[in-house]
């Protein structure tokens, strides 16, 4: 019964995202014109839930799924806002990042860690420019319109 109810959820979810027309085949969820396919929500989960839960349903998987792919849409539209106003993250502020993260460990232990969660560097640098260029957003958008004055606190 609860396979059923997440499977229409799922099918109401496609259908509101993708408004007009029905998505092809291998795609998840259409955000616009851009395409989230099931290739990039199996590697956003794999990264995510590397390890299955011992004991976890097909239940449960579906609703991880699910939530990831309202994570992908959101941050699509995200970057998409960003990329209309020209806030998308630069390949010297990505480099800086993965340098930040790179510096605790050994190039090896480093690259256990990408494998451990079913990444390359590649993949990395574009979950890296992805999250800058949202906080760049984020900060423009929300951040530089808050004001806390000393009676606020």
């Amino acid at each position: 019964m609860v396979r059923i109810v997440l499977l229409v959820a799922l099918s109401g979810a496609l259908f509101l995202v993708s408004c007009k027309h029905a998505p092809p085949a291998n795609v998840a969820a259409m955000v616009n014109s851009h395409a989230i396919t099931y290739a990039d929500l199996d590697k956003t989960y794999q990264s995510q839930y590397p390890q299955p839960v011992e004991g976890s349903s097909d239940d449960q998987v579906m609703t991880q799924k699910l939530d990831v792919l309202n994570s992908l849409i959101n941050a699509e539209l995200l970057l998409q806002r960003a990329e209309k106003l020209g806030l998308m993250a630069v390949d010297a502020d990505v480099d800086a990042e993965l340098n930040k993260m790179k510096a605790p460990y050994t190039k090896e232990q480093f690259d256990s860690q990408l494998a451990a969660r079913k990444m390359n560097l590649d993949d990395l640098k574009s979950q890296i420019r992805r999250q800058l260029t949202i906080d760049k957003l984020i900060n423009k958008e929300i951040t530089s319109h808050i004001t806390v004055t000393d009676a606020d606190v």
